[in-house]
């Protein structure tokens, strides 16, 4: 199975979209999948329903981070790093416009009654796989391209 399939998989399972993508690829980096998921518990929904950056989206930048960091931090790795996070960045905005979870369900997550009216329209289980499966596949093109 595909890490984007397992990725969508898990977000449908009950795990918020940070957990889905860095468990999705725990294994490769070396994480087992329980600190993943305890990792990135606070991720979703834009930062703990705060409406920011997609959950998705900063699981991601830790993915990105356990690959390409290096151990002593130089301007060469932080280059390499900076550029693989633009490249997901630059990936991701062509395809949704946004990384923010407010552009991203057109609504504020961090109100109360916005919130409640997309669970109540099932917005998450229908619309958020879409950016889990689209930050797995650029994970694994980037993950690719050494």
């Amino acid at each position: 199975m595909k890490k984007s399939e397992y990725a969508v998989q898990e977000f449908i399972g009950g795990l918020n979209c940070a957990q889905s993508i860095l468990s999705s690829f725990s294994d490769e980096l070396g994480l087992d999948r329980t600190t993943a998921i305890k990792l990135t518990s606070g991720f979703g929904a834009g930062l703990n329903y705060a409406g920011k950056t997609c959950g998705a989206v900063t699981a991601a930048y830790l993915v990105l981070g356990l690959k390409y960091a290096k151990k002593e931090i130089t301007a060469v790795s932080k280059d390499t790093l900076r550029n693989k996070i633009d490249e997901f960045n630059n990936e991701f905005k062509k395809e949704f416009g946004t990384i923010d979870c407010k552009g991203l369900l057109e609504a504020d997550v961090s109100n109360p009654e916005e919130l409640e009216k997309l669970r109540a329209d099932n917005t998450f289980k229908t619309v958020c796989p879409r950016f889990v499966e689209k930050s797995a596949l650029i994970l694994d093109k980037l993950l690719s391209n050494r």
